[in-house]
């Protein structure tokens, strides 16, 4: 995921606010975000909710995303400096399904997961200028979430689009060898490869349970299948393998999946 800012709204003024310096607030909304802990907690039950083969996201990259949101509230720093609008959206995402999704205390925020939901896709709505992977992330995250709560005629629509930003984006060639090296860092070069093959998976779960074409095809496509990692294993200049041996089952599977799609029809 992209850590710079968006430039188009580079000129607007502070989109969160606070409220007697502890309560967070974005500028245009009524409702209060969740505390830092809640917010982090959140985080961690979309991961645990979320299938192996639909783990699109980056854990490091998304916690860092938190603390860049909550960290500028301490520092009073204008919301622009440390997060973009996309990266709010996406996390507004996350929090709807993670909410929806999980029983517990973490639930009883000051807002549901409806107001996330809809916050989120006002975000999406007004969006402009350059596509972004942070937004494919969000309408990742918003069609499989409408999805598990039985909105999948609205899922069509949504995808189309989602699959226009992939194309635009490029998400579905394979960069040069070593290009990300002194471009996008290991991290976003692994997660491009992530998106567009989470979406290459649900256009055609869409396809089968619709009875509709496909949209994205086999031949427009040559993107590497994602490694064979784990979050912690990445950094941005490269895979860091973990002490000792352990089991690869988790990250083997949706790459298995992926080649009985491919190979075996």
């Amino acid at each position: 995921m992209s850590r710079t800012p968006d430039k188009e709204f580079s000129a607007e003024p502070s989109i969160l606010v606070t409220v007697d310096g502890q309560e967070l607030r974005l500028s245009d909304e009524v409702f209060y975000m969740p505390s830092r802990p809640q917010a982090h907690q959140l985080v961690r039950s979309y991961f645990d909710i979320s299938t192996p083969f639909f783990q699109f996201l980056h854990l490091g990259t998304v916690t860092s995303l938190v603390e860049s949101l909550y960290q500028q509230v301490a520092e009073q720093q204008a919301a622009r400096e440390a997060i973009s609008q996309s990266q709010i959206t996406l996390l507004l995402m996350i929090f709807a399904a993670a909410t929806f999704d999980d029983t517990g205390e973490t639930s009883s925020t000051n807002s549901g997961g409806e107001s996330f939901l809809e916050a989120a896709q006002r975000r999406l709505q007004k969006e402009s200028g350059a596509p972004s992977l942070d937004s494919v992330q969000a309408r990742l995250v918003e069609c499989l979430h409408l999805l598990s709560t039985r909105h999948a005629n609205e899922v069509y629509s949504k995808f189309g689009t989602t699959v226009a930003l992939i194309i635009t984006l490029g998400l579905h060639r394979r960069r040069r060898p070593g290009g990300y090296k002194s471009e996008i860092g290991a991290v976003e070069h692994e997660c491009r490869k992530r998106a567009f093959w989470a979406a290459y998976v649900l256009d055609r779960y869409l396809s089968v349970m619709g009875g509709r074409p496909r949209t994205l095809q086999d031949f427009d496509t040559d993107q590497d299948f994602p490694a064979r990692v784990h979050d912690d294993e990445l950094t941005f200049e490269g895979t860091k393998p973990r002490d000792g041996q352990f089991d690869y089952w988790p990250v083997s599977a949706p790459i298995a999946l992926l080649k009985y799609i491919l190979y075996d029809e």
